[in-house]
């Protein structure tokens, strides 16, 4: 099962469930680390919430302060996620970086208002 982030009612990421859970617990790390944003990281690690049991996340609904700790949380995760997947699967660290990057654009599009 793949990972969706919605970003709007036309604008979605959507890659392999291995790509989104990978992404999304980096993003956690980042924001646990920071304690940025105690509600964002609950709803993203809540086993009940949509984020985990779902693997899908609809970013069209938060508020900007969310969307900008979202996207500050992607910046910050990229490396140790790119690390993760190439310990995982070397073979595929290219097109998990070109996906990592991808969702790093469309988040900066959020955060700008881009929806």
């Amino acid at each position: 099962m793949g990972g969706i982030v919605r970003f709007s009612e036309s604008i979605a990421w959507a890659q392999s469930g291995w790509t989104y859970r990978t992404i999304l617990n980096a993003v956690c790390q980042s924001l646990r680390k920071s304690n940025r944003d105690p509600v964002l990281l609950e709803e993203l690690t809540s086993e009940a919430g949509g984020a985990r049991a779902l693997q899908y996340l609809d970013v069209s609904d938060w508020s900007r302060e969310q969307v900008e700790n979202f996207h500050w949380a992607l910046q910050d995760g990229r490396q140790q996620a790119c690390f993760e997947a190439s310990a995982h699967a070397r073979e595929l660290s290219d097109g998990f970086a070109s996906a990592l990057e991808e969702l790093v654009y469309l988040s900066e599009g959020a955060r700008n208002g881009r929806r």
